[in-house]
């Protein structure tokens, strides 16, 4: 399965990455309170079971901040994971920076800088130019002209 078809036809247009921010930015307002929301019906639920100790008002807010705690614990141990199995990663992300755009705290020092991987030109290029590119590391892979 190729890098076009996981994109689900994302092609990395100034139009498509404007889309793109403004979806993200409604999910992350969208997702708090229906998080808050869950957790605290949940827990109403566990706090209505006729068991002591069990049925208090203050299962609610224990609930939201054990998801948060719990939460934030498993994108801690995620990136721990991602950080040994792809060694490589921590290089491209001080390289290319945060957003792809080449401009990471490693490439200040460089002087052929990284490409610029949200420009169109870079997604034009196949699967098979990109990996050569990746693994031999001989030929720079395109850089922007902006």
């Amino acid at each position: 399965m190729g890098r076009k078809s996981l994109s689900l036809g994302f092609s990395g247009t100034p139009g498509e990455w404007r889309r793109l921010e403004r979806a993200i930015s409604v999910m992350a307002i969208v997702i708090i309170p229906l998080a808050v929301s869950v957790h605290t019906v949940v827990s109403w639920i566990f706090s209505m079971i006729l068991r002591a100790a069990w049925h208090s008002a203050i299962f609610g807010p224990y609930f939201v901040v054990g998801a948060i705690f719990s939460g934030i614990a498993a994108l801690l141990t995620a990136m721990a994971v991602f950080v040994r199995l792809f060694p490589t990663l921590q290089r491209f992300i001080t390289l290319n920076g945060a957003a792809g755009k080449g401009d990471g705290p490693a490439a200040k020092g460089l002087t052929t800088k990284p490409g610029d991987l949200p420009n169109p030109k870079v997604w034009s290029e196949t699967d098979g130019e990109l990996s050569r590119k990746i693994t031999e590391a001989k030929k720079p892979c395109r850089r922007s002209t902006s």
